[in-house]
């Protein structure tokens, strides 16, 4: 079971470094005309809510700390909105971690993502960490490359999401699917040959931002581009993020893990 701030021993000195990584980044949320929200920490069960420990009262079901972005999804009626928020996110068991995110919601899906993407480069400078890189995934690739084998997909993408890709070389898939896949698997570039990936990273143009077609971050609610942010220092995955649709628009954003935060600048902090 991870461990929280509160449940710490050293709750209080790991609290006051929280907060001053949070006061960071909501002066970087506030110079880009973000607005703060706060979400319920419980929710009524629904099919799109993701994460979270479910329970009942008896009469109906709920979940406690889910995924705020498929509430949010399902909930904003605005065509256009920036906003962020800081919440503890259950995975379904205890196992808990607290995260600062943020959502950028119009009809731009480029913009977005583009949006997106600097967001979180200024929020790593701020933070006095400029060794990361942001990689850039697509679902739509690999459910092209699995549209011959769809009795397959479900297995290929745990192999790719989990990172453990010895699974693919067992499975019963046609060599020339296969070659694909595994071709595929090794791309990993700054210059991608799908245009519109490569006109966002030439918009973005920043060399810590990879176009890496091996992960994908499989959240339900994501269409297509997702994104990872690693620490080149400690490898330590910081953040995640990607596109979706809501009900009347595009939505775009990412999730920064506090915890790790933590354990890449708390040595740093006063």
């Amino acid at each position: 079971m991870q461990t929280t701030a509160l449940r710490r021993k050293d709750f209080l000195s790991v609290s006051k470094k929280y907060a001053f990584i949070t006061s960071v980044i909501r002066d970087v949320f506030h110079d880009k005309c973000f607005h703060e929200i706060f979400p319920s920490s419980v929710y009524e069960y629904s099919s799109y809510v993701c994460g979270g420990l479910k329970f009942s009262d008896g009469k109906n079901f709920y979940v406690i700390n889910p995924d705020i972005t498929s509430c949010l999804i399902n909930t904003l009626t605005e065509n256009t909105a920036k906003v962020f928020y800081i919440a503890e996110k259950l995975d379904g068991y205890m196992n808990s971690s607290w995260q600062i995110a943020f959502e950028i919601i119009s009809a731009q899906e480029r913009i977005n993502m583009a949006e997106t993407l600097r967001t979180a480069i200024t929020i790593m400078e701020k933070l006095g960490k400029t060794s990361f890189w942001i990689d850039i995934g697509s679902l739509k690739i690999w459910e092209d490359l699995c549209a011959g084998i769809k009795n397959l997909r479900k297995e290929v993408f745990e192999a790719v999401k989990s990172q453990n890709f010895s699974p693919i070389f067992e499975m019963n898939i046609p060599e020339k699917i296969k070659k694909n896949i595994l071709e595929t698997l090794k791309l990993r570039t700054q210059k991608p040959a799908i245009p519109s990936i490569w006109e966002l990273m030439k918009e973005i143009d920043d060399e810590r931002v990879w176009f890496d077609a091996s992960f994908i971050n499989q959240k339900e609610y994501y269409t297509d581009l997702v994104f990872n942010l690693f620490s080149t220092d400690s490898t330590l995955m910081l953040a995640t993020g990607g596109v979706y649709k809501t009900k009347t628009s595009w939505g775009c954003g990412m999730s920064f893990n506090l915890e790790n935060l933590l354990r890449l600048i708390g040595g740093d902090i006063p």
